[in-house]
């Protein structure tokens, strides 16, 4: 089963970050839940928001209770990367 643990998306030319990796990378953001698919030339992603989850924008000094942006229930994200074939030498 594969763990979202470190979650950034660029909004408007800011990053925005959700990231539980601090020292334990055994946890992962439990708002989220997702399908992952493979075909033989591409591999599909989707995220599905099930409960609300606060972004902090990089670089800006923050609260640790204060998120910049959020990502609201319902929210679904879709990532769909094409392959290369691999030349072999």
């Amino acid at each position: 089963m594969r763990k979202f643990s470190k979650l950034i998306i660029n909004i408007n030319g800011k990053q925005y970050v959700r990231n539980l990796i601090d020292g334990d990378c055994h946890h992962r953001i439990s708002e989220l839940d997702f399908k992952y698919s493979t075909s033989k030339n591409s591999e599909l992603l989707t995220l599905w928001v099930t409960k609300s989850v606060g972004l902090f924008q990089v670089g800006k000094q923050q609260s640790l209770y204060e998120s910049d942006a959020w990502l609201l229930p319902g929210t679904k994200l879709n990532f769909n990367i094409k392959s290369k074939p691999v030349k072999v030498k």
